[in-house]
């Protein structure tokens, strides 16, 4: 195969000819999911001794990153792609974007612990299966193994990124982009988890800069910039500008429709509780919305059901139901239209191919 140089060549790796974004989806997870266990078998025979605890870690390792749909770490192949990466690459870049997957699970298990969650893609989650291998003090053994979990796969990203088939500049750019990502990350969570008393005394501008932080700069932003770098893009060009103009609406967008989920959806489509967001009190646009427009007597009730522990069925179906009566779950759903919206004019600056921009207007 020849080297592609430069951006726009007519054999853009991964992209399909339809420039459909659940194809191009498919390609990446076939080579992203051949990588995986010879990665973890890999780091798994390192070690000089065996134990079932820490056979139980690898294992869990790999049960996490064999889950979900992987679209952060195909976006980090994208990003490769519409830069125009060199094919002599391509292996290691399907290494630092199982890397970035890694990152991503690592935070979805500490998420998990910080939510006091149960269940995450329909399975117990990870502290859960660790506290199953003891028979006294299970939950603090389970949460203390899991702390441990992220904590490694955490840091298997930088190690995937630091492919020595890549040159050296463009490791140190991606991996600086990387640990900016933890940070801002980080910040969005600690906000999010902060004790306010009362919903509204979140401004929307505080909402979306936790929904900015916690999923647009990771989720979308992070990885496609990532790939771009590694692609040969310097950390100044139009090019990630472009992806951030897109990333910042689309990633407040996507967490705004997870939220609207996390209370209107069912178990088993969520694949968790459906009753966490309300006993976690998050902090979330369509809780916002509905506390402005309920009466005082409603509001009151509402901030029973908001961090209350115990919310049941009957609490979340008032909050459903006074959601469409009182027109927030219409505002919020108009709201994130036209983020949306703004996501989608940024795109022919990304990439002026035609299957690119299809593959992004999809997204």
């Amino acid at each position: 195969m020849k080297e592609r140089e430069k951006p726009g060549e007519s054999d853009l790796w991964l992209v399909p000819e339809s420039g459909n974004f659940q194809e191009f989806l498919g390609l990446y997870l076939e080579r992203a999911e051949n990588f995986i266990p010879k990665f973890i078998s890999g780091r798994r025979i390192l070690l000089p001794f065996s134990s079932p605890f820490i056979d139980k870690t690898y294992e869990e390792a790999e049960k996490l990153i064999s889950g979900g749909k992987k679209l952060r770490g195909a976006l980090v192949a994208l990003g490769f792609s519409v830069a125009g990466g060199e094919t002599k690459l391509e292996d290691a870049v399907i290494g630092a974007s199982v890397g970035y997957e890694f990152l991503h699970n690592a935070f979805l298990v500490h998420d998990d612990i910080q939510d006091r969650a149960t269940l995450r893609r329909g399975q117990p989650v990870a502290w859960r299966n660790f506290a199953q291998m003891v028979p006294q003090d299970s939950e603090h053994y389970g949460i203390s193994q899991g702390i441990s979990l992220g904590d490694m796969i955490a840091f298997w990203g930088p190690l995937l990124f630091s492919d020595r088939r890549i040159p050296g500049n463009r490791v140190r750019e991606a991996t600086a982009i990387l640990s900016q990502v933890v940070e801002t990350t980080v910040i969005g969570q600690i906000l999010d988890l902060a004790p306010y008393r009362n919903i509204d005394e979140i401004s929307r501008d505080e909402l979306l800069t936790i929904a900015c932080n916690k999923t647009a700069v990771y989720s979308f932003i992070a990885p496609l910039q990532i790939g771009a770098v590694l692609g040969g893009t310097r950390n100044n060009s139009p090019l990630l500008s472009a992806i951030e103009r897109f990333g910042t609406p689309l990633g407040i967008a996507f967490q705004i429709q997870d939220d609207i989920l996390g209370v209107c959806s069912t178990e088993e489509e969520l694949g968790k509780s459906v009753f966490s967001d309300l006993a976690e009190a998050k902090k979330t646009l369509l809780f916002s919305e509905l506390y402005k427009r309920l009466r005082e007597d409603e509001k009151q009730y509402f901030l029973t059901l908001w961090g209350g522990r115990n919310v049941g069925m009957t609490g979340l179906d008032w909050v459903r139901k006074r959601a469409r009566e009182t027109g927030a779950l219409a505002i919020v759903g108009e709201f994130t239209q036209t983020l949306i919206e703004e996501a989608r004019i940024a795109i022919p600056n990304i990439s002026q191919d035609s299957r690119v921009q299809r593959i992004f207007t999809q997204l």
